[in-house]
């Protein structure tokens, strides 16, 4: 009888530990599926308050599907889908990625100017995110098939620029909507904000380092100055130094070397780059 009642505990015991951990494991499934589903409807019903996205698009949470996606950007956790919409998450359930499934072209309606269209980029991304922004390029100016542009902004940080943080909108040429949104890239380091090197000095260590490597290079413009991320760890301030070099067949290569502005130490020297920094005129 005893033993019976022993039995009898032990069970019950054993019984209540395993609903404990049913009823934790259901928690961590549901409870987590559902603050990525909140967050992602709360973000596309702010797009529609700011005419981001076409107001008449009936957007209920009970429509948003999680799948199984594998993107190109590590920091991309869950990917929901609601109808024309897919919107990114990152572990902290932070909306990084957002875009339309399929994009029509409108016809007989006058495109925007590209002006237009960095206001309309500007306008949703002061919605989405609080980050201070500054507006870099529009990328596909040129491309007369897509119905859209793509316009780039870095972020910025002490009214500094963080060139290794850059975020990406799409906007429709046709009526302004946005179509596309990306800010995949961080600034969760630590900010190393010293300086003490001069702007002179960079251009001084710039010109010892190309002799060293027998090179001859024409600086584009004045040094800028601005964050630039270092191993994924830091955010240092910086040089950047753009120059021009005239290969012996008149071919011009732009490319860039990057100075530490607290310690002089060369960060960074990339060759052969395909885009000067906005501001930056080839015929300086």
């Amino acid at each position: 009888m005893k033993n019976k009642k022993v039995y009898m505990v032990i069970s019950v015991i054993i019984i209540t530990i395993l609903s404990i951990f049913i009823i934790l494991a259901l928690k961590g499934i549901y409870g987590n599926s559902s603050k990525q589903i909140k967050e992602s409807y709360k973000f596309l019903h702010d797009l529609q308050k700011v005419n981001a996205i076409d107001k008449g698009q009936s957007i209920d949470i009970k429509d948003f599907q999680e799948i199984k996606r594998i993107s190109e950007f590590s920091n991309v956790k869950y990917t929901l889908v609601n109808n024309n919409y897919v919107t990114e998450l990152d572990e902290g359930y932070n909306v990084i990625g957002f875009f339309e499934q399929s994009v029509n072209k409108v016809y007989n309606v006058e495109k925007l100017t590209e002006e237009e269209c960095i206001e309309y980029a500007n306008k949703y991304l002061n919605s989405i995110c609080e980050d201070e922004i500054v507006f870099k390029e529009i990328k596909d100016k040129d491309s007369k098939e897509n119905p859209f542009y793509t316009i780039s902004f870095y972020k910025m940080y002490n009214d500094y620029i963080c060139y290794s943080s850059e975020m990406l909108v799409k906007i429709n040429k046709y009526d302004g909507s946005l179509i596309g949104y990306s800010n995949y890239s961080t600034n969760n380091g630590e900010f190393l904000s010293d300086i003490n090197i001069s702007e002179e000095e960079s251009k001084y260590i710039f010109s010892n380092y190309m002799k060293e490597l027998g090179f001859e290079g024409e600086i584009i413009g004045k040094p800028k100055i601005g964050y630039v991320n270092i191993d994924g760890e830091v955010n240092q301030i910086c040089y950047l130094i753009i120059y021009r070099i005239t290969e012996k067949d008149n071919t011009v290569k732009f490319s860039d070397v990057i100075i530490n502005a607290d310690t002089g130490e060369i960060i960074k020297h990339s060759n052969n780059i395909m885009e000067l920094l906005p501001d930056e005129n080839v015929t300086n």
